[in-house]
């Protein structure tokens, strides 16, 4: 491992002289402060960094950045200044970039979302759901497209491609302050932070970044709502509910409800519950690929030689939450 490790100076060298390059085309002066270039992860992660720091530089110097006399006209220095930082978070590493613009605007988010039918007219969001709007396919709130970029276009190209290295990202902003980005990813594709869980006789492996936390069965109230699917009520925070037993159709009967434990994911947006039998421990494992006949299978990743020498299979987080909302995976799950 630490030979496969170096630090993410390259990337953020790159992304200096596209800031440059921009401020030159833009006719904006920026400014990129840099912090934590020394972080390490793997040699295979950096070469997947570059695409999704790019892109967000681009749209944030565009768009996120507002011209020298706006600057001077909200009382800001006419120089705006872009913050990327890498720190290490535990077996993770943190990316952030901030940009001092005007942030996103709330209200247009929500327009151009009701325009397309994504959000109800007269539903209200919190800011939180709002922003995470900007990531949906296609979503822009760009009022004119340029040649370098345009704010939100392509923002689930930037999601997508943090996903798949089962990393997540978020965005949180200010109006007339300025947007954070925040991507957290593991340090390696190699090995993978889980939760080991059990079912019936099966040990199957969640991976820490999407863990929230784990509770006993006992401590969560579930209910099924006008004869809907199952949900779970964690600490007031109502969310759909899925039985591993039966998602994947283990063999034996479950534990009751009170004697196991129920696991809260992360995934594709939302949070979910998961009902297991019991959480066995946290472990660091090498993953290997799926070998004929579970490549299919959409609701795994991948799986592990476990301590034991026996195989541990590796849940995938945001199928299973899709899986939760929708109702399935995504066309061709077998599960």
């Amino acid at each position: 491992m630490r030979m496969r490790m170096v630090p993410v100076r390259g990337v953020f060298h790159k992304v200096a002289r596209l800031t440059r390059e921009l401020s030159r085309r833009s006719g904006k002066r920026v400014v990129l402060q840099v912090e934590g270039a020394d972080a390490e992860v793997d040699r295979s992660m950096v070469e997947r960094l570059e695409d999704p720091l790019v892109h967000l530089v681009r749209n944030a110097v565009d768009h996120g950045i507002e011209s020298a006399a706006e600057r001077r006209a909200a009382g800001k220095p006419e120089v705006a200044t872009l913050r990327l930082s890498a720190r290490h978070e535990g077996g993770t590493v943190a990316l952030e970039l901030t940009d001092d613009g005007r942030g996103l605007d709330r209200d247009r988010i929500l327009e151009r979302a009701r325009e397309r039918g994504l959000v109800p007219a007269g539903a209200e969001l919190a800011d939180r759901d709002v922003h995470e709007l900007v990531f949906l396919p296609g979503f822009s709130t760009a009022r004119e497209v340029t040649e370098i970029s345009g704010r939100g276009v392509g923002l689930d190209v930037v999601k997508r491609a943090v996903e798949a290295t089962r990393g997540r990202v978020s965005v949180s902003s200010e109006p007339g302050r300025g947007t954070t980005f925040r991507m957290v990813l593991p340090l390696t594709l190699a090995v993978i932070d889980g939760m080991l869980v059990s079912c019936g006789a099966e040990r199957y492996v969640l991976p820490s970044l999407s863990v929230i936390e784990s509770l006993r069965g006992v401590d969560v109230v579930r209910s099924t709502p006008a004869g809907r699917a199952e949900v779970a009520t964690v600490r007031g925070e109502t969310m759909p509910l899925l039985r591993l037993h039966r998602v994947l159709a283990v063999p034996g009967d479950a534990l009751a409800w009170d004697d196991g434990h129920v696991v809260v994911i992360e995934g594709a947006g939302c949070r979910v519950a998961i009902a297991v039998d019991e959480v066995l421990s946290q472990q660091q494992l090498v993953i290997k690929a799926l070998g004929n006949g579970l490549e299919r299978n959409d609701l795994l990743s991948g799986a592990a030689i476990l301590s034991d020498g026996r195989v541990g299979l590796i849940l995938d987080a945001d199928r299973l939450a899709r899986l939760a909302t929708t109702g399935v995976a995504r066309p061709g799950a077998t599960a």
